[in-house]
């Protein structure tokens, strides 16, 4: 497990009851996108729904979390979160009630009038780049939008490095076996330290993670590359990526739930990320009541505990987490590690790269 969870369960940050509000929350703000990867796991949902929050409704929510305190909030998709006219303004009044705030983009939208807006505003940035070369892009996002990208990604990094921002900047690779060479995980390193990021994180395809031919894809050929690009000598940018492939497993006891919740484009408010897509994790809509209401509604309630007694077989990255809250309740409650200091624990993990 994640020093970060092990952190925030061991100070019950997320199991206690007396937190009312969500710890993290993602927010879709749009279903529209400037590209189309092939990858896109919410292609379809998109098609079908091709909706944005109203702009009153978006600007209510974040007062709400505000209000309930929330830690982190990511701006992602869904489409591209840029796409939507407010969510620039949401981010910084986000930052000015002191949430900590993430964003998932394309790069598109991210022109240098934007960046200078929000890049103070922002712990970190993700850029979806899943390919090295114009044509390769092109191929695998749909758009001959590559050197745009690249162009806005670099204003991004001159602009914190010139204002001393603490905004973390890197790339996030989709590795489909249906689009994606192996071969080309060393030119997209090359590519990040080129542009002098922070971090690339090589991530799953959602279409075919838990497939058995995606994980001997995995296992045999996308691994050894990343290991060996991992152990080379490089500059200080962080790679990071999964050994796990997420197989599909029997349901397991699920507590992470309770501290986390995505909101949809639709204003759908779901308590689980990874399950968007999915009706009964659906506890109301942000475009009928508040999502304070929402949060606290029987429904909610009712989901989150069936989900802690009878589990989920999703392919979660929580898993380690949900083990480890199971046995230190096995162990009467017992905490261990409080060595980490409050004030830095939490410091530590808003700016933390992989934020929930």
């Amino acid at each position: 497990m994640s020093d970060k969870l092990k952190f925030l369960f061991d100070h019950d940050i997320l199991l206690n009851p007396k937190r009312i509000g969500p710890y993290s929350v993602e927010i879709d703000p749009t279903n529209r996108c400037p590209i189309g990867c092939h990858y896109c796991v919410w292609s379809e949902m998109r098609a079908r729904n091709d909706v944005s929050l109203r702009e009153d409704v978006f600007s209510r929510l974040i007062d709400d979390l505000i209000e309930l305190c929330v830690a982190g909030i990511v701006f992602t998709g869904g489409g591209e979160p840029l796409s939507h006219p407010f969510t620039r303004k949401a981010i910084t009044r986000a930052k000015a009630g002191g949430v900590s705030v993430g964003l998932f983009t394309s790069g598109v939208p991210l022109h240098k009038k934007v960046c200078a807006e929000i890049l103070p505003s922002l712990s970190w940035i993700r850029f979806n780049v899943a390919a090295p070369t114009r044509n390769s892009y092109k191929q695998i996002q749909g758009a001959d939008v590559f050197e745009h990208v690249v162009q806005n990604i670099t204003n991004c990094v001159n602009t914190r490095n010139e204002g001393r921002l603490n905004v973390k900047l890197g790339i996030g690779c989709v590795l489909s076996r249906r689009a994606s060479d192996p071969a080309t995980i060393p030119a997209l390193v090359a590519l990040a330290t080129t542009l002098r990021l922070d971090f690339i994180q090589f991530k799953h395809d959602l279409n075919e993670i838990g497939q058995p031919q995606y994980e001997l894809w995995w296992q045999s050929q996308v691994l050894p590359e990343l290991r060996s690009i991992k152990q080379a000598p490089n500059t200080h940018l962080k790679v990071d990526y999964s050994d796990n492939t997420y197989t599909f497993t029997p349901k397991a006891s699920c507590f992470i739930a309770r501290k986390m919740a995505a909101i949809k484009a639709d204003g759908s408010v779901v308590v689980c990320k990874l399950h968007r897509d999915n009706a009964a994790m659906a506890v109301g809509n942000i475009n009928d009541e508040t999502f304070q209401s929402i949060w606290l509604n029987a429904r909610r309630q009712k989901i989150v505990e069936t989900l802690e007694q009878e589990g989920c077989n999703s392919c979660c990255g929580y898993k380690d987490f949900n083990r480890h809250v199971m046995i230190t309740r096995e162990t009467a409650g017992a905490r261990v590690g409080h060595i980490t200091s409050y004030a830095v624990g939490l410091e530590r993990f808003a700016e933390d790269i992989n934020f929930i």
